[in-house]
Order: structure tokens, then C-alpha cells, then sequence
């Protein structure tokens, strides 16, 4: 139940708000959880672990870190499963000693993938690079979302948004959770798991975007308490046989229609889903028409293909390109590498970052001249960039870009937004 309500919930959030680190993410704090054993809140291993009860928390730690490294805050999941495992230990032994081996041992397994990644960081001589993004870029930018609000208002808009504002699915699995209560075992379980949500709302909130991928790592997590309260309201109607059978799911599919996931797009989540069959049943297919799924706010998924097409056949494989914009997926349309570390241009835009910034994309496309830059019309994105301007306006602002595109390039085309130039 809970599986089929997580595969819902993920399917409706559609293609531009799945595939995120969020996406990945929380199926890996859901493999952590699984790493723990069948029925860890249900046992004495937390008491007088064996080796390999210790190994499953080492194991556990990891996939946690593992999810750090996607998404910081969901690191956090492993200091809820510690502080959980060593309270269980305390319980049922008074000693401090078993208490705290759970913690070690989560602790370890967390640190491994984060102590490999820095070192990978460090061997390729960017752990600067790495404490700019983390600790002066991310805060700025982050920073945006908070100004003129309050610690509670964005709690409560945080927490809102991911009990009623996406699917009527799992609001209404939570409430029936709720109201028809878990046992004693399901209890500690479903505690835990409440608290990871939280500490994944919490970094919601600290962040401040509320974009709906934001909540994905969530969502399975969600997906299993809501299950649990469906499974309650399926255990009671199976006594009525068949007739409970149809009722549960009439009224499943009832709840589900109510509210969908489905943000951003033209179509409802329903409608999205008829096309998408007729695209994919008929022949030949309707590119144009699958491009529209897939454009969404400034983006054309259309004038990227055309774009991505041009850029193939103008510029010569194993020749770089530049996109100053944020339409990253051009590069692999097209098939040509990126003239720089940067895939889109936000650090460019950003006015707490952008000198430094642009003086590192300057040496980049120096050391390796792209074939063609591609500049990006009506991409304005305030809560990102921090100021209403597209990356076409921000260039009189860059004269080191502007004055590169205008002695060595030349405009060859327009497609829609997008003003593709050439090397001279």
C-alpha cells in the first residue's frame, strides 16, 4: 500500500520536479531504514547487539550519508535512527554503554561517504570550491526566501504545503493513521519515521523555496505512515468479504481524484496521463506534441531540441559550447561538452557571488574557447538569482562576456528565447 502510494505521489509530481537529488535521495533513507533488519523498534538488538546488528547500523549510517551527500539535511535521518536505536538499548538495559554503541556505530557508517567524498575534493585540489559553495554561496542564497518573513510563518507554510497541498492521498492515509491508531509494535516505528519527516521539513523550511521537488525525499516516508492508515481501514472491511474489497477501493480512487501532486504544468495530472498514452500509442509519434509535456514556465522543450539540433550541426564534435542561460540539458542534446565548470549561470546572476564567479567563468572559457555561446532571453527567476533580469539584460552588467561575444562571435540564429552564436 504504501509503495503503490509513493509510485503515485512521484508520478504526479511529472518530469520537471522527479529526477531531483530529493527524488533519489529519499529512496535511499528508505534503503537506510531497511538496512536496520525486519523489526528493529521490535527487538532486544538494540540491548546486546551481535556483529552483524552492528553492521546493519554501520550500513545504515552510510545510505544516510549517502543521502546527505544528495540533500544536507537528510544526513539528519541518521541522528533520528541513533538517538532512537540508543534510547531503545537504555530502555532495556539502564547502561549507558549499550546506549551509546548505536550511536557510534550509526556515526561511523554516516561519516564514511562524507569523509571519501571530501577527499575526492581535496585530490582534485577543489575543497575550496566545495567551502564557496557551501558556506558563502548557499547562504546568500538561501537568505533570498527569508527576508521579510518569520521563523513561524515559514514553519507553518513548510508544513501546510506537505500535509494538504499536494496529494489528497496521503493527507487523508495520515489522518486515517492518526484516528485509527498503530499498535504498540507500529508505534516506534511510526515515530521514527515522523521525526525523520521532520527533520526533512526542517530543512525545507531552513532553505526556504518550497518548490514541490523539494518535498521528494519526503514523500516515501509520508507514503508509509499513509499506507499504514489505509492498510487499518482495509483490515476492517475485509470482514465484509468482497463487497469490502470494492468499497476500499472505490473509496481509494475516490481520495485519489481529490488532489493530485501535479504542479506547474497546463494539464491536470489526469488529463497529462490520457495524452501520454495517445502519443506513445499511435504512429508516428507527435514530437511537437511530446515537447509540450515536457515545457513547463520559460522553458521549451521544443526550442532546446532546435536549439541542441543547430548546435550539432554547426559545431564540430569534440568542440565545447557555452550556454549563458539555465538550459543545461542543451549540452546533451547537442552532444558537445560545456566550455566551463558551470552549467547554468546562477552564480553569474547572483549579486553575492557574482564577481568571483564570473572571474573563474572568464578563465574557463578562456582555457578552453567554446564553439558557440548561447544566450538566453526572459529566464528571470527572483527567488533564485535575486533580481528580475534574464541572462540576455545581465550582459551590459558583464563586459568581459559581452565584449568576447562581440569580437569573436556572431549571431547566427534565434530560436524562440534562445540567440545561438557562432565563433568568427
Amino acid at each position: 500500500m504504501s509503495g503503490a502510494i509513493a509510485v503515485l505521489v512521484h508520478a504526479q509530481l511529472d518530469f520537471w520536479h522527479t529526477a531531483q537529488p530529493e527524488s533519489f535521495g529519499g529512496m535511499v533513507t528508505i534503503f537506510a531504514l531497511l538496512a536496520l533488519g525486519q523489526s528493529p523498534w521490535a527487538d532486544d538488538t538494540a540491548a546486546a547487539p551481535d556483529r552483524r546488528a552492528l553492521l546493519r547500523w554501520v550500513l545504515s549510517g552510510a545510505l544516510f550519508g549517502v543521502a546527505g551527500l544528495l540533500k544536507p539535511p537528510l544526513a539528519g535521518g541518521g541522528a533520528v535512527v541513533a538517538i532512537a536505536l540508543a534510547g531503545l538499548a537504555f530502555s532495556e538495559s539502564r547502561s549507558w554503554k549499550a546506549a551509546i554503541r548505536p550511536v557510534i556505530a550509526v556515526a561511523i557508517g554516516g561519516a564514511l561517504p562524507i569523509v571519501l567524498c571530501l577527499l575526492w575534493f581535496l585530490v582534485r585540489g577543489a575543497l575550496g570550491d566545495l567551502y564557496q559553495v557551501l558556506f558563502v554561496f548557499t547562504p546568500h542564497y538561501t537568505k533570498l526566501s527569508w527576508e521579510g518573513e518569520t521563523l513561524h510563518g515559514m514553519a507553518w507554510w513548510g508544513f501546510s504545503e506537505w500535509f494538504i497541498s499536494y496529494s489528497s492521498v496521503t493527507t487523508v492515509g495520515l489522518l486515517l493513521m492518526l484516528a485509527l491508531q498503530p499498535s504498540p509494535r507500529e508505534q516506534r516505528g511510526a515515530l521514527v519515521i515522523g521525526a525523520i519527516i521532520a527533520v526533512h521539513l526542517v530543512g525545507v523550511i531552513m532553505q526556504g523555496k518550497f518548490f514541490p521537488y523539494h518535498y521528494g525525499a519526503t514523500w516515501p516516508l509520508t507514503a508509509l505512515l499513509a499506507g499504514l492508515g489505509f492498510h487499518r481501514v482495509s483490515l476492517r472491511l475485509s470482514r465484509l468479504g468482497a463487497a469490502g474489497a470494492i468499497g476500499f477501493i472505490a473509496c481509494f480512487g475516490a481520495v485519489a481524484l481529490c488532489r493530485t501532486a501535479t504542479k506547474d504544468t497546463k494539464l491536470s495530472y489526469r488529463d497529462r496521463c490520457l495524452l501520454r498514452i495517445e502519443l506513445f500509442t499511435t504512429s508516428p509519434r507527435d514530437q511537437r506534441a511530446i515537447d509540450e509535456l515536457a515545457t513547463v514556465a520559460d522553458v521549451n522543450a521544443g526550442s532546446n531540441r532546435a536549439v541542441a539540433a543547430a548546435l550539432k550541426a554547426r559545431v564540430p564534435p569534440g568542440r565545447a559550447i557555452y550556454i549563458w542561460g539555465f538550459e543545461p540539458v542543451i549540452y546533451d542534446q547537442a552532444d558537445r561538452d560545456p566550455a566551463t565548470r558551470y552549467i547554468y549561470n546562477v552564480a553569474q546572476r547572483g549579486a553575492w557571488a557574482r564577481e568571483e564567479a564570473r572571474s573563474v567563468l572568464m578563465r574557463d572559457l578562456g582555457q578552453s574557447p567554446p564553439a558557440a555561446i548561447v544566450v538566453e532571453h526572459r529566464d528571470v527567476m527572483p527567488v533564485v538569482t535575486g533580481d528580475a533580469i534574464d541572462s540576455a539584460d545581465t550582459l551590459p552588467s558583464f563586459p568581459a562576456l559581452r565584449d568576447l561575444l562581440a569580437a569573436r562571435y556572431e549571431r547566427a540564429e534565434t530560436i524562440e528565447d534562445l540567440d545561438i552564436y557562432i565563433e568568427r
